[in-house]
């Protein structure tokens, strides 16, 4: 019997060629995608508290120039939280 890279010898195990590169490239792909997830779970979380909140205020007169017109004055007023 010859030893390929495809066989497997009894006696040491499988070999190392092709088929175990392939196997540790699959798991070290698989370790990959478990930290990205990760990732991307942390910032996810962490840029929802940092978010950007504002107050907004606002304030609205009226003026009675003629008894058809009325002059409207809104005021809006943005302000940071932080």
């Amino acid at each position: 019997m010859s030893k390929s890279s495809e066989a497997v010898d009894k006696e040491n195990g499988p070999p190392l060629g092709r088929e175990t590169l392939k196997d540790w490239i699959s798991i070290i792909q698989g370790i990959a995608t478990i930290a990205a997830l990760a990732a991307a779970a942390w910032w996810f979380f962490f840029q929802e508290e940092q978010a950007a909140r504002i107050n907004v205020t606002q304030a609205i007169t009226h003026r009675t120039l003629t008894p058809d017109w009325t002059l409207i004055f809104v005021s809006v007023s943005l302000t940071s939280c932080r």
